[in-house]
Formats: structure tokens, sequence, C-alpha cells
């Protein structure tokens, strides 16, 4: 349940929330301390994360709304100053794989193909699409890309051992190939050919694990008028991954199957998790435990809110 509304663990949650507090976007302007105390951050971090973490109508700011008990103000508000706060975040968060990460890598490589010289291609490189809700107001035939949608394009570059993003370039326009992607970022994206196409598949999972968390990227759907609009679409989904990075550090094998198995099937799931150089000992159990609670919570819910209007729920 917890994890269904701010898609992430009670204690990557509160860290979370911690970090952002000090940030000038949780500033309080009402307070002597100037310091926004951790439960209204927490209140509007949470209210934040509901709404990035639904796509479709549930992602809207009215059914967010509604859902959460508070204005529309409010929902747009609250994104608006927690994707600020993850923002000022993004250096500290957004980190170059450490030396020790780097060898588990490599290591993670030469164990996958057999072949020892390829463990010297330790990252994983691919671009992904986030798909536009509507057709945007500038701009459109540079969004329009390949596969027949308006999209921005996204590149991402990934330690194959853990799933975990080290580097992202976010902004271009959907009908930019994924070349020129990689040439705007920093160095390490400028030679794709550099990378593995036999262990490229990591990325498509380590794309889904993000997406999966973050439902808005599978549709943006917020209205791009002018220039400022897509800056505003790229600042969102470049917040929606540093929130990502962060707490995926603390996601169990069991959080990471979750959010997979919505789009690989469980087989494949089970053999991405047992390869991740996590402790994956408990995850089915864990996994069983936490299906039975939420199908019995869902079973209370129905019977308490039996005839009751969705104002009504929302409410309680």
């Amino acid at each position: 349940m917890y994890r269904g509304l701010v898609r992430m663990s009670p204690e990557a949650f509160n860290n979370l929330a911690i970090r952002l507090q000090q940030t000038e976007a949780f500033q309080w302007n009402y307070s002597s301390s100037g310091v926004m105390s951790l439960n209204r951050v927490q209140e509007i971090l949470s209210v934040a994360l509901y709404r990035l973490g639904r796509s479709g109508n549930g992602g809207g700011e009215c059914d967010a709304a509604l859902q959460c008990g508070c204005s529309v103000g409010s929902i747009f508000g609250y994104t608006n100053r927690t994707v600020a706060g993850l923002l000022e975040l993004n250096n500290d968060i957004m980190q170059f794989a450490s030396e020790g990460e780097r060898q588990h890598a490599a290591a993670w490589v030469h164990n996958t193909t057999g072949v020892e010289e390829w463990g010297k291609g330790w990252l994983v490189v691919d671009g992904t699409h986030i798909p536009l809700a509507w057709k945007p107001g500038v701009l459109s035939r540079e969004h329009f890309c390949y596969k027949g949608f308006h999209s921005i394009n996204v590149a991402l570059v990934i330690l194959p051992h853990s799933l975990w993003i080290v580097e992202s370039v976010v902004g271009q326009p959907g009908s930019v190939q994924d070349l020129k992607v990689w040439a705007s970022g920093s160095n390490i994206l400028k030679k794709p050919r550099l990378y593995l196409d036999e262990v490229r598949v990591r990325v498509e999972h380590a794309i889904a694990y993000l997406k999966n968390r973050f439902q808005c990227l599978t549709g943006y759907c917020g209205n791009i008028y002018c220039v400022k609009d897509c800056i505003t679409a790229a600042e969102t989904i470049q917040a929606c991954i540093v929130a990502h990075t962060f707490v995926s550090r603390y996601d169990c094998p069991a959080d990471i199957a979750d959010l997979l198995l919505p789009s690989f099937s469980e087989d494949e799931v089970s053999e991405v998790v047992q390869s991740l150089q996590l402790d994956a000992s408990d995850t089915q159990e864990l996994r069983r435990t936490r299906r039975t609670n939420q199908q019995e919570y869902e079973l209370d819910l129905a019977t308490a809110t039996q005839g009751m209007s969705q104002y009504a729920v929302s409410r309680l």
C-alpha cells in the first residue's frame, strides 16, 4: 500500500524528505528559522510522488487532487516545489560510478559473457522515448519520433550489475537520433559503440524499472505551448530520474521485482533479480506476503466503502 502510493519504501521516503528539507525550494518564508518542518516536507513530497507515480487519467491534476484531499492549485504547487528541490540535489545524487562499482560491473559483464576482455565495457547505454499525451503547440514536427508519436528523447547510462543510473541526457525532441542525443551529453555518451550489445538488454530492464516507478514517464500529460513548457517537461523528467536514482539504493530485490513485473514475465524478472548483486534470498516470500496484504486491504476497503461516492472515499 505504502509503496503503491509514493513509489518507494518508507526508509527511502523519509531520507529523501530529509534531503529535500535542506534545499532552497523547501525553505519556509513564514518560519523564523526559514526551515520548513519535516512533516510539511513529507506532506508536499507525498502528494508530488503520488502524482508523478500515476499515468493517464490517474495522473491528472483533478484526479490527484481528489485522491490526495487537496486543491488543484496545491497539486501544481507541491509538484513544482518537489521538482525544484530534486533538481537542486541533481549533482549530489547523480554521481558517476565509484571504483568499486566499476569493478563489480566489469566482473558482471565478464561473468555474463564469458569473455574477460569484454569486461572493459562495463556500462550500458541506450535511449528511450517519453511519449507526450498531447501534440505540442511548438516544435511539433521536431517532437514527432520515428515510432509515430510525439515524444521527448532521453539517454541513460546504467551499471548492468545493479541497474543503477549514473548519467542521463534529457530534453532532446523525439525526432532527434540517439547519436545526437549522446553527442549533446558528457564525454561518456559520445562513443556508444564502445559498449556491449550482448548485455544491452540490461538497459531495457533499467528503463522499465524507472518508468514503472514513475509512471508519468509512460506519457507526459503536461501541455507544451512554448519553449518554457519544453524546459518544464525536461525538468520534470530529470527530477523523476534523480528521485529514482536516490531511492533505488534502498530497494530490496522484492521491490525491484514488483517494479519489473508489469513489463516482463515472471521468469525473466526472477532471472534479472537473481543476477543482481543483491541479497535475493527472501524475494519471492516477501512479494507473496505483500500481495496477500494488499489483497486483504483492498477487500476490507471495498467492504467498508460500499455504497459511498468517490468523493466520500477520498475524504477517509
